[in-house]
């Protein structure tokens, strides 16, 4: 009966700390998703400034 006990303690503990681990890899890989999706997003947003500036100065040239 002991060893079961000791047997179903270690295996609760080793859940919850793999359970807290994936939580961790999954933190970190969303982490740095939503960093590259930000920055793809300002990357777009600088170039689609770029472009209004230039055809606003190409519609003023004409």
């Amino acid at each position: 009966m002991r060893a079961a006990q000791e047997f179903s303690s270690r295996t609760f503990d080793s859940i919850k700390m793999v359970s807290t681990m994936k939580k961790s890899i999954f933190d970190e890989q969303t982490n740095k998703a939503l960093r590259k999706l930000q920055k793809n997003a300002q990357k777009k947003n600088k170039h689609h400034d770029v472009v209004r500036a230039e055809w606003a100065n190409h519609v003023i040239q004409f």
